[in-house]
């Protein structure tokens, strides 16, 4: 079965990486593999020893910047992009060389993201967009990009494009990473099953140095989203004279978009009124005039107001309708986790309240429910305190724990429970709580009949803070 530890040389002649195989000067007890959860969770660490004379006689020593693979019986492990190399004198006049790996996400931010504006689009859409036109190395295989909620349009002034994506998914609330094949993976759920899928700490004998913590420090159960905008459900139909010379009417109140907008013209001494077609302003507030078409009315939600072709101008006398709904700026809404703060005031007395704010000045919605949807998204990952812990386990099964996998946990002894069913249920059952493998760090034991891994797995109840 193979094994090695590949690093990567660029061939001008083929336009391919070659591999050159490191692993007969690797130090197996020091090669170290981190499978974190998140963007950039992985890691590779490991020491070689070369001879004096290695590089002199023509070889390479790792460098930074170079990729490197790790493959153990035909199971790749790890691969990534070096980024630090320490090179220092090893026993019996030999090169050491410790050097440490990082998953490709490093090279997902080559090219910055300048864009004045992109359009609204979903989520995953975005990523995909940016990932053609930034990292195209990256855009070979988008299967594993879902699309998720919509976000709004929005602009980027040279920033990383590892940091775009980070934005993106902290706004939906999803978790992103990078895979060894250059595949980005966008997603909400973690549902694939760890190896052992339920533990009971008091009779589990697979795993061993079991240690288990609660940390309520950052409690949230009444959420105050402020700062967005809705639409007025009452049309206002608001009516001005023209005087022949004015082609843009400003209107009361800020519309809130241009498809709940109807512009008329009832010409002076005409029972009649013509409707004209809205179409959006392209001066985006600029004041000056447009020649345009006839028929057509401009909405500028910047100046919030109607602007008319000089080719089409209302005349003196005649009367501007514009019938819309105005939006309504400003507003507040509360949600609240009653189970949690029921909990809290009986742990510590008082109201049980733990209060925070997020502005939410990004939603302009049709009415208050995607705003409400994300207050409850917010109490499920903050209204409970997390639960994290670690294990160590052997296993020849190399690299079946990875990062995101879920499994239960309970323990009558230790009192390891679901604190939200056990509430839920009226203080009366107590449930094994689930939790999600945050870190995987697996080190490598030689054998007479081969490899095992020795792993110690991290997990917490809350992994989306990740």
């Amino acid at each position: 079965m193979a094994t090695g530890l590949y690093v990567g040389v660029y061939n001008t002649s083929t336009g391919e990486i070659d591999w050159l195989n490191k692993y007969d000067l690797v130090d197996v007890l020091t090669l170290q593999v981190t499978d974190g959860l998140g963007a950039t969770g992985d890691s590779l660490r490991f020491s070689l020893r070369a001879p004096s004379d290695y590089a002199s006689s023509g070889s390479e020593l790792p460098l930074a910047g170079q990729i490197v693979r790790l493959v153990i019986d035909d199971v790749k492990l790890f691969e990534g992009v070096i980024q630090q190399v320490s090179n220092a004198w090893g026993a019996g006049n030999e090169v050491a060389a410790t050097c440490v790996a990082n998953s490709y996400v490093v090279l997902l931010n080559r090219h910055l993201v300048a864009e004045s504006e992109m359009p609204e689009a979903s989520a995953g859409a975005r990523i995909r967009a940016l990932l053609r036109e930034y990292a195209s190395p990256f855009a070979d295989d988008l299967s594993y990009i879902q699309e998720g909620p919509t976000i709004p349009a929005q602009g980027y002034d040279y920033q990383k494009l590892a940091s775009v994506i980070n934005s993106i998914a902290g706004s939906v609330g999803y978790l992103w990473y990078v895979d060894f094949d250059k595949r980005v993976h966008f997603f909400a759920d973690l549902d694939q099953d760890a190896p052992i899928t339920s533990i009971d700490a008091d009779t589990e004998t697979r795993i061993g140095n079991l240690v288990v913590d609660e940390d309520a420090s950052d409690i949230a159960n009444v959420v105050i989203l402020k700062d967005f905008v809705s639409k007025n459900k009452n049309k206002l139909s608001h009516k001005v004279k023209a005087d022949g010379d004015t082609s843009f009417f400003a209107l009361p109140m800020p519309p809130f978009s241009l498809e709940d907008t109807e512009v008329y013209v009832k010409p002076e001494g005409s029972d009649t009124w013509v409707e004209k077609l809205v179409v959006e302003d392209p001066l985006n507030g600029r004041s000056e005039s447009i020649q345009g078409d006839a028929g057509l009315a401009y909405l500028c939600l910047f100046n919030e107001g109607v602007r008319f072709p000089e080719a089409d101008m209302p005349g003196p006398g005649d009367t501007v309708r514009v019938d819309y709904n105005p939006e309504i700026p400003d507003r507040v809404a509360i949600v609240f986790d009653e189970d949690s703060i029921r909990e809290f005031a009986r742990r510590e007395g008082g109201d049980g309240h733990h209060e925070i704010v997020v502005s939410v000045s990004d939603f302009h919605v049709d009415d208050e429910r995607p705003v409400y949807l994300l207050g409850q998204l917010l109490l499920r990952r903050r209204a409970w305190p997390v639960l994290t812990g670690s294990f160590s386990l052997r296993t020849t099964n190399l690299g079946e724990w990875k990062a995101g996998q879920t499994f239960t946990i309970q323990s009558t002894i230790r009192d390891i429970f679901d604190l939200r069913k056990w509430v839920a249920s009226d203080y009366t059952t107590k449930s094994p709580v689930r939790v999600w493998v945050d870190k995987v760090v697996r080190k490598f034991e030689l054998t007479p009949s081969g490899f095992q891994e020795y792993d110690v797995v991290s997990f917490t109840s809350q992994p989306w803070g990740k």
